[in-house]
């Protein structure tokens, strides 16, 4: 089945639009699932990056505190994860 461009921008359209729906859902009344997960913020971000989208940090305050709250990688610091800290040889 060939798409012409006018049903490929509805498709588009309307998959924006059901992404923006599921990011601010309210958790699910059987299952109390709350969305988006993991998955589903996958799903979005990649939607993003395909249609090029991108933020700008001086002018996005939560993505901005994100953004600051990451460690710094320039830091000589040795990072460890939680629970695998060196046994002591002593």
């Amino acid at each position: 089945m060939d798409l012409d461009d006018q049903m490929q921008a509805k498709m588009h359209a309307r998959f924006a639009e059901l992404l923006w729906e599921m990011l601010h859902a309210e958790p699910c009344e059987h299952c109390r699932r709350s969305y988006p997960g993991a998955k589903e913020m996958t799903v979005v971000r990649q939607f993003l990056a395909d249609n090029g989208t991108t933020a700008d940090l001086r002018n996005a305050a939560p993505l901005h505190n994100l953004a600051d709250s990451l460690p710094s990688f320039d830091e000589e610091e040795k990072v460890t994860k939680p629970g695998k800290a060196k046994k002591s040889t002593a």
